[in-house]
């Protein structure tokens, strides 16, 4: 695809939505908090975009989420704490960012 723009924050109001793939658009801006409402969200892929700023922590909300996907972006500062939070993760990739600090 080609899809570019930023993400609309409206997406949060989708509560039964289970997986959301937008890899390898060109969507920029930052990753709106609303997404941090889509608690039935078991797969988060927007990698291989342009998305910048920092990893909300309210994603830390999505107890179902199975895979966070964020790679090769243009994402700052530092992964948050609530990411920790999610006991249901099983995958994840950040690389490819300008994040900082620890896991």
């Amino acid at each position: 695809n080609q899809l570019s723009g930023s993400i609309p924050p409206e997406l949060g109001q989708l509560s039964s939505l289970e997986g959301l793939f937008l890899y390898h658009n060109q969507l920029s801006g930052s990753i709106p908090l609303e997404i941090g409402q889509l608690t039935s969200l078991k797969y988060f892929s927007f990698d291989k975009n342009q998305l910048s700023g920092s990893i909300p922590p309210e994603l830390g909300q999505l107890s179902s989420l199975e895979g966070l996907f964020l790679y090769h972006n243009q994402l700052s500062g530092s992964i948050p704490l609530e990411i920790g939070q999610l006991t249901s993760l099983k995958y994840f990739s950040f690389d490819k960012n300008q994040l900082s600090g620890s896991i």
